[in-house]
């Protein structure tokens, strides 16, 4: 009965006052636990102090963590050495469009409470157009011309040329740079 109105007080600052039998740590650890032959409040106030150190060593814990998760922001989700590197790889050789890809990028930054910065959009488009240059995938400049000659084709009217190809940014993006090439020439009607 004594123990279930007993209270246990852990408190981060000193009390004013020697310890007493139901204070200990300069008052930092205190109870109204007043104690009998069978449980001393020395077992009570012993169990505070384990208590106290389990919520330290949880909040130390948590600390790490949180600083394991800024040191994760400190690079881009897919630098070189980044786990999900070789997802972007991945996706890169299937032919998911740049633009599709950044905003993934984007999202896997916002879970986190993080908005991607132009910074590492940059960064993101650059690692994009470097492994479109490791697959021979069409440059930005050819798919950026091939769709201006697009553009003025629909402007102008005029149709035809040689061959064929995608009208849109995610199609041409998954041309080699020769079939870019060959695209471009038709379209410019250099046969």
């Amino acid at each position: 009965m004594e123990l279930s109105t007993a209270r246990i007080v852990i408190s981060d600052t000193e009390r004013d006052g020697p310890d007493t039998v139901a204070t200990r740590d300069g008052g930092r650890l205190s109870t109204t636990y007043t104690g009998t032959p069978d449980l001393p409040v020395t077992v009570v106030l012993d169990l505070a102090e384990q208590i106290r150190d389990q919520l330290a060593a949880d909040k130390a814990a948590e600390k790490v963590a949180r600083s394991a998760e800024a040191a994760q922001w400190d690079h881009l989700p897919w630098d070189i050495d980044h786990p999900d590197r070789e997802l972007l790889d991945q996706a890169v050789e299937a032919g998911v469009p740049a633009e599709e890809l950044v905003r993934i990028v984007g999202d896997h930054y916002l879970r986190y409470g993080h908005a991607l910065r132009r910074k590492e959009e940059l960064t993101v488009r650059r690692l994009i157009r470097e492994r479109h240059d490791d697959l021979g995938l069409a440059t930005d400049r050819q798919v950026d011309f091939i769709l201006s000659l697009l553009a003025e084709r629909r402007r102008s009217g005029e149709g035809g040329g040689f061959y064929g190809g995608p009208a849109d940014r995610a199609g041409i993006e998954k041309l080699t740079r020769d079939q870019a090439s060959t695209y471009i020439n038709s379209l410019k009607g250099t046969y």
